[in-house]
């Protein structure tokens, strides 16, 4: 499914509805679980700005993922690490 691009089926309004929410509402998740993920997530909205970011979850969980993408020697490794990360936590 493609997001966040010209014409894709899902886009996002930024600043208002990040990608998460739009995939939830998309598909009318209801799962308890994945709402909480929802919760602790604010990531999307402050993209590059650390100093935004008001939950410190959310904040440990994105040091983590950039510091991996220092560690890996192609995007793709990046992305398997941090599947593995977020697959941990």
């Amino acid at each position: 499914m493609g997001f966040t691009l010209p014409k894709a089926e899902l886009n996002p309004v930024e600043g208002v509805e990040a990608t998460f929410d739009a995939i939830m509402d998309k598909h009318q998740v209801n799962d308890a679980v994945v709402h909480k993920i929802g919760d602790i997530r604010d990531l999307e909205f402050h993209e590059g700005k650390l100093e935004e970011i008001q939950l410190k979850e959310t904040l440990g969980v994105c040091c983590i993922l950039r510091e991996l993408e220092k560690v890996s020697e192609t995007d793709g490794e990046t992305v398997t690490k941090a599947i593995m990360v977020t697959d941990a936590l």
